[in-house]
């Protein structure tokens, strides 16, 4: 791969928009802060060139935001390795800083996760290892702290929404001795979370590590007490906005870094065989929750669920059920939470996730049948083609339109498998069915709903899932379902969900309904039911969305009207003038905010039907086009007009 600015972008940001920002790098702090949004194109390039050869270092947020609130995904984990200054305050020599960087460089290459990229700055290195989107607040965070600790990087560089340096661009802070901030390497990974975390140390400083002494300032010893270099007054045990709190959980680290051994070494479980999910439910909550915590007085306790002062909590069990109960009695709280409710609250982690925690603490085993092995299988085999196979070599198509999604992907496979009982519960097709609603799935991939529902409207597209029809479920699952909808007022069911095993066959039919994808010129964010029918055809609108199946269209007379005159002006515009734009339609059509957005959603979805039906095609303006049409465009938008006029500009001689 070419080492280049916008390889590296297309690595580390994808196919989204870039926050820049330019700062003085000879006067810190004067001269306010300039801006700059969007694609790394000649746009772009031309005013980060011009702004640093003003001085000012060119900067970018690698999580997309300039604030840690705003930051809805996590595009990468990354480092700064900075040859500091030495006592005195002095920069060190330029044979000792590469020295240093030759140094660095060795380490990450023995490293066992390769980086995505290495930049090298004028003191050091930034390093970065992009990874999918599930990652959460909290494993970004611990992964932060392990590698900072492990290769003894800056340990103030570890913010959500960091600004790093744009390589390609000088380092200005000496006027006579600029440094041109260059990629060393660059290699197409990406990288599930965990699997960086799991490579890597346990964190074990209690305070910042310094970079150029090798060492720690702070440590925290296995016991709770400091060692000789210590300052900190910490221990290892938790406590929240309270020193009364302090050594009351005692295995919440244990908990929170999700550390299976540690707590089976503690709890010392027995193990047992459980044949449904009920009785894996029950059998957990018979738990002592106090021994779990690491709790040696149950009745008096500091709330973990909210900030407390006052010990307003305790551990009861309850003679009846025989379940244990982490009750607070405190009018701002009030929680009655079972050991299931207290591990997401201490993990971060969804409730799928903490189950199977817990079942790993605990030891506790399905006893598995025919179709549980075989389902295993499918899912095993599934995983493997998802994270060694799915790539730009074996699948080029598939994985530009999905490959930033196959952690979705990968976690309704385990979702499948984890519903996998008897064939009771299986589609028409033998695949085992479960279900997930968009607003759970939704919260745990940090993404709106009507993204998420176009995400899972594409992979079912693409053949990687099924919705299973309603006609297909056996009837008391269909009786309850409606019975929900019925009491929670919902006009639609449940969805329910199968999964394919990935043969060839199911693979060739997503590399080719990958292909219509765009020669159809669809797109994710518009993807809908409606896009489908009007851009295929109605029977893969109900393949794809089988809940809505027979559905009218234009059911709405409102809606109506506007197609009619979305097409029609689009007709006359280009029938007077040879073209028009998308914003000149909004023009004509609204002046107002609101309706320009809702307006612009709607024409996404009609365009595809108006360029079969009347010849006419969106493309990017060039020279030989503006020319064929005559166009009076300072730049070179998109543009609608004739495919004869496309063709007839390719012949344009200059």
């Amino acid at each position: 791969m070419k080492l280049t600015t916008e390889n590296f972008f297309n690595l580390i940001i994808g196919n989204e928009h870039i926050n820049f920002r330019c700062f003085n790098d000879l006067h810190p702090g004067m001269g306010g802060l300039p801006k700059a949004q969007g694609y790394y194109n000649q746009q772009i390039i031309d005013k980060l060139e011009q702004l640093n050869q003003q001085n000012r270092g060119v900067f970018f947020a690698v999580n997309g935001s300039f604030n840690d609130v705003d930051v809805e995904k996590f595009n990468a984990v990354f480092i700064d390795l900075d040859c500091e200054k030495d006592e005195e305050n002095r920069r060190l020599s330029e044979q000792t800083i590469n020295q240093y960087k030759e140094k660095k460089l060795k380490e990450l290459n023995d490293f066992v996760k390769t980086p995505t990229a290495i930049i090298e700055t004028k003191n050091g290195l930034h390093v970065y290892w992009s990874i999918d989107e599930s990652a959460s607040t909290l494993e970004f965070e611990q992964c932060e702290k392990r590698l900072i600790e492990y290769f003894k990087a800056d340990p103030q560089v570890k913010s959500q929404s960091q600004l790093l340096r744009v390589p390609g661009y000088y380092w200005c802070k000496e006027t006579d001795n600029k440094f041109l901030v260059t990629l060393r390497q660059l290699e197409d990974v990406q990288y599930d979370i965990q699997d960086i975390i799991h490579a890597l140390p346990e964190y074990t400083s209690g305070g910042n590590c310094t970079t150029n002494k090798d060492l720690c300032n702070t440590k925290v010893s296995i016991d709770g007490t400091k060692d000789n270099k210590s300052s900190s007054n910490t221990d290892r045990y938790y406590y929240t906005g309270s020193r009364r709190q302090e050594k009351i959980y005692k295995n919440r680290p244990h908990i929170k870094n999700r550390d299976v051994q540690e707590m089976r070494k503690i709890l010392q479980p027995e193990g047992v065989i459980a044949h449904t999910h009920d009785q894996v439910w029950k059998y957990l909550k018979q738990q002592d929750l106090a021994t779990f915590l690491g709790v040696d007085n149950p009745q008096r306790l500091h709330c973990i669920f909210h900030d407390d002062s006052n010990p307003s909590a305790g551990i009861i069990q309850s003679p009846d059920t025989e379940n244990f109960v982490y009750v607070c009695q405190s009018s701002n709280c009030g929680v009655r939470n079972s050991i299931i409710e207290a591990t997401k609250h201490i993990t971060g982690m969804n409730e799928s996730d903490s189950l199977r925690f817990l079942r790993q603490v605990y030891g506790i085993q399905y006893a598995k049948n025919t179709f549980q092995y075989k389902e295993e299988e499918k899912k095993d085999h599934n995983l493997d083609l998802l994270r060694s196979r799915l790539n730009k070599e074996t699948y080029p198509e598939l994985y530009k339109l999905m490959g930033r999604y196959t952690v979705i992907l990968k976690q309704l496979n385990k979702m499948n498998y984890g519903f996998a009982t008897t064939e009771y519960f299986c589609d028409k097709k033998g695949e085992n069915f479960f279900f997930n609603s968009i607003g759970n799935l939704a919260e745990e991939f940090k993404k709106d709903r009507k993204n998420m529902s176009s995400i899972i409207g594409v992979l079912t597209y693409l053949g990687l899932i099924r919705k299973v029809p309603h006609e297909e479920l056996p009837k008391d699952v269909l009786a309850a379902t409606k019975e929900i909808a019925r009491k929670k007022g919902q006009k639609y069911y449940a969805t329910y969900f199968s999964i394919p095993y990935y043969d060839s066959e199911v693979m060739d039919f997503a590399v080719k309904k990958a292909r219509e994808f765009k020669e159809k010129g669809l797109s994710i964010r518009a993807f809908s039911r409606e896009l489908l029918e009007r851009s295929i055809s109605k029977a893969e609108a109900d393949r794809v969305y089988p809940q809505t199946k027979g559905e009218d269209l234009e059911k709405s007379a409102e809606r109506r009207e506007l197609n009619n005159k979305i097409d029609q002006l689009t007709l006359h515009l280009i029938d007077v003038k040879g073209y028009t734009t998308i914003h000149e339609l909004l023009d004509f059509l609204t002046d107002t905010k609101r309706e320009r957005n809702r307006i612009y959603q709607r024409l996404k979805k009609l365009l595809p039907e108006m360029e079969e039906k009347h010849g006419i095609k969106k493309v990017r303006l060039n020279k030989k086009l503006k020319l064929t049409l005559d166009a009076d465009l300072e730049t070179y938008p998109d543009v609608i007009c004739r495919k004869s006029a496309i063709e007839e500009s390719k012949n344009k001689i200059f």
